[in-house]
């Protein structure tokens, strides 16, 4: 059978570039429904959802935007409604996929409606900030969507901006028509977070875990990692959770690059009644955005740094840090309502957190320790273990743990 995609985009601004998509994509034997994100002026065509529709939806009348002439304001109406015709389009089986084109605006609008989308649709974008630091923030947690940067401005159909297009069609084209994956057969599903440094455990558990029968997951706590891990919880494609590396948390805690702006973390799995089993792996590193420069609220401290590489430098958590850190933790690990338990690796948090390692400061970890003790006494069991977080016997405690959760 023939597929059917979606185009979001400005056709006032953006008209004569997301008409050539269009066509790109109809030539494929696609077909097309189109979204107006437009709110200056009249469109170069007519979408399936004029920008009088998508106002509306996103709970204004697109005269009375054009008159406010806030573009804040309309860029998020304007997002808001065609993400409810969107999910709605998906629902009803009416699409296969998505695609964009962005510029500056155009990409926020079009990162707000896709990282809002189920993981594993299909869904890419063509962006001339896909790399900028300047609009970082568009692109935390956008999944799974494919991302390619124009080089060149979404302006003018010249010869390099309608290469771009025809690969942005390519591409849907292949993703919507990929031979399915057919379901495993194992006994159920069970993700795993992991950093390099928690590896070595990592590892440990998912052979264990394949060992008895089912598919591991993992998935690389680097912010989005994290993130789409709880949107396959909520979508309920995880049967168990194994939060070994919950360093997001901190890094959100302490508003510093991956993942601080996911304020979900460690809350999905505890609100759909999934179990999990929770270890503070990681928590003693915090990785700095730019390796060359220390922020200046971190300097002058005394700190501990380590270079995980030439491209990577990590800071210790402090003591103070990691009562923080707890305290989010215990708050959002107190409301589960699954089975969870929490495992403490007394003897260190990671691979540099160990005797005679750059990161050993028992006493900043025996704080976070006690903080989760506090915090979830009487309401989740909360076990400490005398090994660190990568000795073998800490990695099948967890899978211990983790098994009987799914067996019993």
């Amino acid at each position: 059978m023939s597929k059917t995609v979606a185009v979001i985009g400005a056709l006032d601004t953006k008209g004569r570039e997301n008409a050539y998509l269009v066509e790109k994509l109809k030539e494929r034997g696609l077909g097309v429904i189109v979204v107006d994100l437009g709110i200056l002026g009249e469109p170069y065509f007519t979408a399936d959802y004029p920008g009088s529709v998508v106002a509306s939806r996103g709970g204004m009348e697109l005269s009375e935007l054009r008159a406010k002439m806030d573009r804040a304001l309309g860029l998020d109406v304007m997002s808001s409604g065609a993400l409810a015709i969107v999910k709605e389009l998906i629902a009803e089986k009416k699409i296969d996929g998505i695609c964009a084109l962005g510029g500056g605006q155009g990409t926020y609008m079009a990162t707000t409606i896709l990282k809002e989308l189920p993981v594993g649709f299909p869904k890419v974008l063509a962006s001339t900030t896909a790399f900028s630091g300047i609009v970082r923030e568009a692109f935390d947690n956008l999944g799974d969507t494919f991302v390619s940067n124009s080089i060149v401005d979404i302006e003018s159909l010249n010869s390099r901006l309608r290469e771009t297009i025809v690969k942005v069609a390519a591409v849907l084209d292949a993703l919507v028509n990929v031979e399915e994956i057919p379901p495993t057969d194992a006994k159920g599903t069970v993700a795993i977070t992991m950093w390099g440094i928690t590896t070595k455990c990592g590892d440990r558990v998912a052979h264990t875990m394949e060992d008895h029968g089912y598919e591991v997951m993992v998935f690389h706590a680097t912010g989005d990692g994290g993130n789409v891990m709880e949107q396959l919880v909520e979508q309920g494609r995880i049967d168990c959770v194994i939060d070994l590396t919950t360093a997001e948390v901190s890094h959100e805690v302490l508003e510093n690059a991956i993942g601080w702006r996911n304020h979900t973390r460690l809350t999905t799995a505890g609100k759909c009644g999934v179990p999990q089993v929770v270890i503070p792996g990681g928590l003693d590193a915090i990785n700095l955005e730019n390796p060359h420069k220390v922020p200046d609220r971190w300097e002058n401290q005394g700190r501990k740094f380590h270079m995980h590489n030439s491209s990577m430098k990590v800071m210790r958590t402090t003591k103070e840090d990691l009562i923080q850190v707890g305290e989010v933790m215990g708050d959002r690990l107190a409301a589960a309502k699954g089975k969870t338990a929490v495992l403490l690796p007394l003897k260190g948090l990671s691979a540099n957190d160990v005797e005679g390692g750059d990161f050993y400061e028992p006493e900043a970890d025996a704080a976070l320790f006690e903080t989760l003790h506090r915090k979830l006494d009487g309401k989740v069991d909360v076990i400490d273990m005398p090994y660190a977080v990568n000795d073998p016997e800490f990695a099948d405690k967890i899978a211990e743990t983790a098994l009987r959760f799914l067996e019993s």
